[in-house]
This record gives structure tokens, sequence and C-alpha cells, in this order.
């Protein structure tokens, strides 16, 4: 119906300008002189400006030109004339004159639905102000002018002559050059004066219990600005030109009014009532065709709708925008129905069919696995470690010790590892087991990896025995200690650290020397340790140094055994002296406390001083 009627206007406007526009090869339109893209408004400078249309006005009469000051009520056709006043500065007549418009008919919202273009000749012009008829083409009875519908003249063009008298008839044949570039006039576009025709829209968007009724002045004519008076028919009004009203749903209908004062002197008073029945709420319905997982996306809603305003828009949570959908997998499908008035609604549909369970698992036994490092794992006939998705089968996840029971076939099972802490590791395996439905479930496997075995000791300590420097010896016992001893160990999981319980002291044997057993302990990163012992030895081998030799001594008989004399030589170790690095030296002798009789009280002893 809409292509009908664009059609029917469409034929009656190209009808009424091929038949009625005026134009022919003798009389052209003026408003084709000169070149593109100005046309004439280029060609005519029109300097002279010796009149001025001030406005153009509706009138029912075509003799005389009374403006219509009645409101009319829309959509009333009546038929009418258009009159133009005009004002002049010049004190004599003009000649010839004619004018060139287009003429736009506009409905209440804007929208054109006819052009008509006039050439009207106006013939002689008096001086001063006045009025004039503009000659509509086709409507020598009148226009029949539907109220509420807006008349405007654009692309206007007045062209006349100075020179003539009010007896020359009109020309016969006219061109561009006919009319003098400069007496003309090129007023702007005007829109054409009619009475006040009061109307409006309204549109309604009802949602649970209210309904919002936005109202829409598309009130025009007489003389703006306009006051407004709204009865929305529950004993509430508004002086709002475009409010919104709301009202209980259900309920109604309402007769609503809308009266409108212009400015006009007379002022012109009109109403418009309309009754409102308030549209129910938009309702979304719909079937569902459900998609059993082992068939594939054959899932299908099917939606109907009703209320709110008709002319719906659909907007579905997967992004389609058609009013139904096919090929749906199992799921919740959201769909939000905008009708022509932007009022909203929402419905959820739920695909349902198949297997809606997840997979019963469960998982390998946790694990604990003597090791260095994850790499154990592969090692040990496990998966190996994986810190990305890996994909094994349900065959090889049942092999490890997992367990898998499902209503579906199992489309896939991958595992993911994570790895936390050094002695030990502890690897989390964590299991994905999805089946053909989408169902998924996880579970998740231990391994404990843990290094138990101490290091091995590779040399054992080797004691060491050095003779004594009389400093206690310790460059060589520091660098034996440093040396662990000469042991060394190894570890098949880390280095070692070497440590020993040297107490810093060694046993006190003979004056400097001394030993000391010390143990060696090799340690590794998880805290394994093996131990190897060995003794430090401080031992003193050699003589004391003789430096002075003992002397003979000889005394004369005293008569009593000269014992003073002996004891002091014995005491001095017969004079002798010695000395070690290791200790110093303590004397001894081999007297026997007599000596050999040679005479009387005389004799002699050999001593042997040590």
């Amino acid at each position: 119906m809409k292509i009908k009627s664009t059609f029917l206007i469409l034929f009656i406007s190209i009808w009424v300008n091929q038949f009625y526009g005026q134009f022919t090869p003798q009389k052209p339109d003026l408003r084709n002189c000169g070149s593109a893209p100005n046309y004439y408004t280029d060609y005519f400078n029109c300097t002279s400006n010796n009149y001025t249309l001030d406005d153009v006005f509706l009138s029912i009469s075509n003799s005389s030109g009374v403006p219509i000051t009645t409101p009319c009520a829309p959509p009333n056709v009546q038929n009418v004339f258009l009159w133009l006043n005009y004002t002049s500065n010049s004190s004599s007549s003009i000649h010839q004159t004619r004018i060139f418009a287009d003429i736009l008919v506009k409905d209440q919202n804007g929208n054109l639905i006819q052009t008509l273009q006039i050439n009207s000749y106006l013939g002689e012009v008096a001086s001063g102000a006045g009025q004039r008829l503009l000659v509509i083409p086709g409507y020598p009875t009148g226009f029949p002018w539907t109220c509420g519908y807006e008349l405007s003249l654009t692309k206007l063009l007045v062209v006349w002559k100075t020179n003539g008298n009010s007896s020359d008839p009109e020309l016969a044949t006219y061109n561009c050059g006919t009319y003098n570039k400069s007496q003309c006039e090129l007023p702007t576009s005007m829109i054409v004066s009619a009475p006040m025709a009061v109307q409006f829209e309204y549109t309604q968007c009802t949602i649970s219990n209210t309904t919002t009724v936005n109202f829409d002045d598309d009130t025009n004519g007489g003389d703006p600005p306009y006051t407004y008076l709204w009865n929305f028919g529950d004993s509430t009004t508004s002086t709002l030109q475009n409010p919104s009203h709301t009202f209980p749903y259900p309920g109604g209908p309402y007769t609503v009014t809308l009266q409108v004062t212009d400015s006009g002197s007379p002022q012109q008073v009109s109403a418009s009532t309309q009754i409102i029945n308030l549209i129910n709420p938009i309702n979304i319905t719909g079937n569902v065709t459900s998609s059993p997982c082992s068939s594939g996306n054959v899932g299908a809603i099917d939606v109907s709708v009703s209320g709110g305003t008709p002319g719906y828009t659909y907007l579905w949570s997967n992004g389609a925008t058609t009013q139904d959908l096919t090929g749906l997998a199992n799921g919740s499908y959201t769909v939000t129905v905008t009708d022509s008035v932007g009022c909203t609604a929402q419905q959820i549909f739920i695909i349902t069919g198949g297997d809606t369970s997840p997979p019963v698992v469960t998982a390998p036994a946790n694990l604990t696995l003597q090791g260095c490092n994850t790499t154990i794992l592969g090692l040990s006939g496990y998966f190996p470690f994986s810190s990305t998705i890996s994909i094994i089968t349900q065959a090889q996840f049942i092999l490890v010790g997992g367990t898998i029971s499902d209503a579906s076939a199992i489309s896939s099972v991958t595992y993911i590892d994570t790895v936390l802490g050094t002695c030990p590791r502890v690897v989390s395996r964590l299991f994905t087991i999805a089946d053909a439905c989408n169902n998924s479930t996880q579970v998740t496997q231990t391994f404990t990896i843990q290094d138990t075995t101490a290091p091995n000791i590779t040399t054992p300590v080797v004691s060491q025995i050095v003779e004594c420097n009389g400093s206690g010896n310790l460059a060589q016992l520091n660098a034996w200690l440093a040396a662990n001893g000469g042991a060394s160990a190894s570890d098949v999981c880390s280095g070692v650290t070497w440590s020993n319980n040297y107490s810093g002291s060694l046993s006190d044997l003979c004056g400097l020397t001394g030993s000391a057993t010390v143990t060696f302990t090799a340690t590794d990163a998880c805290g394994n340790a093996s131990t190897s012992s060995g003794t430090f030895t401080i031992q003193d081998t050699t003589d004391p140094t003789i430096s002075t030799q003992a002397s003979d001594m000889i005394v004369e008989c005293d008569g009593a055994g000269n014992l003073a004399q002996l004891n002091a030589w014995l005491a001095a170790n017969g004079g002798a002296s010695a000395s070690d690095v290791c200790s110093g030296v303590t004397w001894s002798n081999n007297y026997s406390g007599s000596l050999s009789d040679l005479c009387g009280l005389t004799g002699s002893a050999t001593v042997i001083f040590t």
C-alpha cells in the first residue's frame, strides 16, 4: 500500500507539473537563465529593488485578498487561493510583471507531498502597497488545501518592465533578454500564512502496569508563538508543548484535548481532541526446537510478537537481527524486540535436549616420585610435564589410572601442568574431560617429586700428620680443612656444599703437638648429607739441639766430699745448654750418687746429661 500511495502522489505531482506548469517555449521559466550552478541568481542582479514581496497568504476568495483567520480542523479540505502583499518605494507602476516560484506542499510532519511550479502573470502593478492574486496552475477554482498542511514558496523570481501602460496586453512571448537584469526581485523562501491548525500526534510504550504516552505538537498556521493547554482526560493537565504522560495500564480510553492560542490580534484559539486507547505491552512468544548434541546444531526458535506499535526490529544475544533463529546449539538465547516507536521488551529462550550432565571422572592417584625435576614424569612412564594444554586420548587417561563415565561420547581429554616448590617439587596436573554435548569435568592429579638420595663420597677424607713447627701448624691445618680433608663428593640432582665440625683446637699431646678428628659433611640442595672423617695430627719427632756441651769439672778435695760443688755442677747440667722448636727442654742425668774411689775422699764420676 505504501508503494502504491507514493506512486499515486508522484503521478499527481508529475501530471500537474507537466500540464499546468505554465511553461512553454514562448513563455519559458526565466529561472533557467544563466549558467550552472546558480543560473538566475547570478544572471539577474536585481539592483533596482523597487518592489518588495512582503508575505503570501491563503484566502477563500479569488476576487478580494482577505486572509483566512478562523482556525481550521485538520484534515478538512477547502479550496483556497494564494494572495501576496507587496510594497513599493517607486512612484510609478511597473508593467508586464511576472512571478516565478515553486510551491512546496508538506504534511504536518514536514514530509513533501507535492511540488507545483508557477509562472503567474501579474501585469501592471501599481506603486505603493497592494495585493495580487497568484494563479496556481491547474486550479482555476481554488487549490484543494488540506488543513494543517504547510505551503511555502521557494526559488522566487519577480521580473518587470518600467515602461508601458495598463492597457498593454500580456506579452505573447519573452526570453532571458526581454527583461532588464536589474528590474527584478529575488525574495527569499516564504511560508504561506494560513489559519491555525491545531494537531498533535503521540506514541505509546506500555511496560508492566504503566503506559507512557509521548505527545508531539504539530500545530501550524496562525501567528506563533503559541501557548498550550493539554487535558489528558484523567484530571491532569500540562502547558508544555510536547509533554509525556503516564497512564495506569490497563485503563482508559482517555480523551486528550490540546488547546492552542496563538499570538495574533485578535488571538486565534482552537483545540484538537483524540481518544487514546492504551496499547498492550510488547508480548514475545516462541516455539523452541531442541538440539540434541548428537545431531549437531539443529535447534531453532520461531518468535511471534504482538502488542506495542508494530514495525518490530530484533537483536539476539548471539548478534543475529532476524526474527527467528535456526541452526542453534544448546544454550540460552535472549531476544530484544524494539517496536517502531522505540519501546523494547526482552524474552529468554533455552535450547535443551540431549545430554546435559558432565562426565563423571576420577583422577589418577596422587604419586610421590624420586627425582630431581619434572622430567622424571616422562622418564617414569607418565605424561611428560606440559605448561600448555596437551591433548591425550581417553584410553591413555584410563591407562594411567583415571576413570570416565558419561552418557555421551567423550570428545576430548586434555591436561595442563603447574609446578610449585623445589624440595619437594609439587606438580598439579589438571585434566579436562569434555563430552560430545560440550559438558565438561575437571579433576586434578598431584605428583610430589622429591630428592632423598644423599651425595656420594667419591674420595674419602685423608688424615694428615705434620711435624710440629712450633707455631701451631695453622697454615697446614687450614689448608687441610679448606680442602675438606682431600675428600670429594657428587650428587645426581644438584651440587654439594661442604661443612665440618672442627672445634678450633687440637687435643694437647705434648707442647705444641696434638690432634683433631674432623667430620666433613657434603650436603645437596635438598638437605641430604653424607660424611667422611679424618684426623689432623701435629707430632714432634725431632730431638732438642745441644747448643753448649757439658764441661768437665775438677775440684780440690775438701775432705768433705766436695758435695756443694758437685751438686752445683749437676744442677747446672755440667754447664750444657739445649733448645727445641716444639717445646721447652727438661734435663736429667745418670749420676749414680757416688764417685769412683781413687784415694781417700777423692774420686770421679762420668755423668751423661740428657
